[in-house]
């Protein structure tokens, strides 16, 4: 994963939010693998201001409690992990992906160990 300084992510989002062009458009001019990386950039600036474009080195922890509550909510609303993110002020909707993930291989694993079980 290639590492960004927050000075350049912090240019291209205000380009992003106050030029013509669009997150694609943007990503091909700086030679960025993928536009979605613009994206998160907003996302995270528009909720923490610069401080969320900067590189945390510790994760934060979020409680079973928590992740559950942020799925519940997508099963309900029908939003998406980029809506529950901004909803719950999560830096990015990959996270949620991922908890959606290993939610779903947990309940198959434990689909199969009670038909085995039996």
């Amino acid at each position: 994963m290639s590492y960004y300084e927050v000075e350049f992510k912090l240019k291209l989002v205000k380009e992003y939010l106050e030029g013509p062009l669009g997150g694609r458009a943007l990503a091909k001019k700086y030679g960025l693998p993928s536009n979605a990386l613009i994206y998160n950039w907003k996302h995270s600036y528009q909720l923490f201001g610069k401080e969320g474009l900067k590189r945390h080195r510790s994760l934060t922890k979020y409680t079973s409690e928590f992740k559950r509550d942020v799925l519940h909510f997508i099963e309900m609303t029908g939003a998406s992990f980029g809506e529950a993110a901004r909803q719950f002020e999560l830096p990015s909707g990959w996270m949620i992906s991922r908890w959606q993930r290993l939610w779903s291989i947990f309940l198959s694993l434990l689909t199969i160990n009670l038909k085995i079980g039996k």
